[in-house]
């Protein structure tokens, strides 16, 4: 939603997306391909999230101690559409 808010926010002042600028989005809401031009966006494993939170927290509700702060590093996939130009090289 950031990134659509950025999008009007610059055409409202002459700049066009991607002529201008390019803007990428964050977790791939079904509906960022749907818009004009489609969004480029990050897309990230929501299940997976949300399973491993689930199981946090029914580890945590079944007695066990968890780490006070956790990290794990999931894989992203870079969804490119046409909200992104490509790179101009000399």
């Amino acid at each position: 939603l950031l990134a659509i808010g950025a999008q009007e926010a610059l055409e409202r002042h002459g700049i066009r997306c991607p002529r201008d600028v390019s803007i990428t989005g964050y977790n791939d809401a079904d509906f960022m391909r749907r818009l004009t031009p489609a969004f480029t966006t990050v897309r990230v494993p929501l299940n997976t999230m949300g399973a491993l939170a689930a199981r946090t927290l029914l580890a945590w509700l079944g007695g066990e101690q968890p780490e006070r702060s956790m990290q794990m590093l999931l894989p992203v996939e870079l969804m490119e559409r046409g909200t992104t130009a490509r790179l101009q090289r000399d």
